[in-house]
Parts: C-alpha cells; sequence; structure tokens
C-alpha cells in the first residue's frame, strides 16, 4: 500500500506543479489584457484545485493508507474536478484550450490514468484486507 500512497502522491505533485509552475497560472493572473474579473475567476478556480488536491493528499496519507473502505471512493469523486476537468475544458471550449503543446498534455493524461488507476489498486487492497 505504500507504493499506492507514493504513486497518488507523485501524481498529485506533478498535477499541482503543471498547474501552478508553467505558463498556466501566471500567465492568467498577470495578463493585464484580461479584465480583473476574469483573472479574479482564475485565481478562484486555482485555489478550488489546491485545495482538492490538499485534500485527496490528506485523504491518502490518513484514511486510506489506513485502509478505510471509503476513502477510495472519495478519492475518484475528488479526482474528477482535480485531474478530469482539464480534459472536460477542453471538450467544452476547445477553441480555448491552452498552447502548452502535445507532450505537455499527453504528461497531463499519463498523471490522470496513473492516479485513477492507483487509487482503484488501493481500494482494491484495502477490500482484500477487510475481507481476510
Amino acid at each position: 500500500m505504500k507504493y499506492v500512497v507514493a504513486i497518488i502522491t507523485l501524481a498529485i505533485i506533478v498535477h499541482l506543479i503543471g498547474h501552478f509552475v508553467p505558463a498556466a497560472l501566471p500567465e492568467h493572473i498577470f495578463d493585464d489584457h484580461l479584465d480583473h474579473h476574469m483573472r479574479f475567476h482564475v485565481f478562484q478556480s486555482s485555489m478550488w484545485i489546491l485545495g482538492i488536491d490538499l485534500l485527496i493528499l490528506i485523504i491518502t496519507f490518513t484514511a486510506f493508507r489506513g485502509g478505510e473502505v471509503w476513502a477510495g471512493p472519495a478519492l475518484i469523486f475528488a479526482g474528477i474536478p482535480s485531474q478530469l476537468a482539464f480534459y472536460i475544458a477542453i471538450f467544452a471550449f476547445p477553441e480555448g484550450s491552452p498552447d502548452i503543446g502535445t507532450a505537455v498534455k499527453i504528461l497531463l493524461l499519463v498523471t490522470m490514468i496513473v492516479y485513477f488507476s492507483a487509487v482503484i489498486l488501493g481500494t482494491k487492497i484495502n477490500l482484500a484486507r477487510r475481507s481476510s
């Protein structure tokens, strides 16, 4: 289970770095071409992502690692806005998709797949521990 926790942690760290470090957040918040209201919402949604990712880490290191069965579905549910929202937004607004390059989009996609796979694997481990 410690490897599953490490994989989930790594996926969240990559997700946060991908969101906050490159041009994503600073480019939009400090872009003088955008009005203040739009920049407000960019900052606000970034704080939601940070909060959800931190909540994921707290659940991962406490209840999920401790074998609580409810933690797996909670991590799947929390992963939807955290990991999947980027691709939902691209589908909803393809013309607004960030110009970050195919390699970065693939990295984020792989990170998302790894996250959900680790959560599913950890949930199966927790269920198996409970039934034995």
